[in-house]
């Protein structure tokens, strides 16, 4: 614990072991192993506001770390369990990781939509021959099945 207070550089700073009861939104309610006390609103980040930066999202029943960031108000600071992780800027650039899959869009558009359309123009691409233009590429299956692989870890 005083290592702690040392890297942080501040003292005073109250730290607790804790079993997460529940998620809502950007705030988790938890349980102090030290002492069984309920603590409720505890922010998934340090922040005031959901969308800036990082935001994980713990594992309802997994002991997490929360720490105080002043005036009573306390952050989950450490994880021994995480169901989500969800990352965004002010641009609209936004990752998300849940469920063994990775989301990346920005302002709409994501990487999976641009795989997608990738492998659809590849599937509609002819070239020019001596005799006119040339059929469906003789390989496409192969792409086809490249866009199935992307369903097992992009969303």
């Amino acid at each position: 614990m005083n290592m702690l207070r040392q890297i942080a550089g501040r003292q005073g700073y109250e730290t607790y072991a804790c079993i997460v009861k529940s998620v809502s939104g950007a705030t988790c309610n938890v349980q102090r192993i030290i002492d069984d006390k309920p603590m409720e609103d505890v922010r998934l980040n340090a922040t005031v506001k959901l969308g800036d930066g990082v935001v994980i999202t713990p594992v309802v029943g997994s002991v997490v770390l929360i720490t105080n960031i002043d005036g009573g108000k306390y952050f989950v600071s450490q994880f021994s369990g995480i169901e989500r992780v969800v990352f965004s800027d002010v641009s609209g650039f936004e990752c998300v990781i849940e469920n063994g899959t990775i989301s990346v869009k920005n302002k709409g558009y994501s990487l999976r939509r641009a795989f997608d359309d990738i492998i659809s123009a590849i599937g509609k691409l002819t070239v020019t021959t001596g005799v006119g233009p040339s059929g469906t590429p003789i390989n496409i299956a192969e792409f086809q099945s490249v866009g199935q692989k992307l369903n097992n870890f992009l969303k």
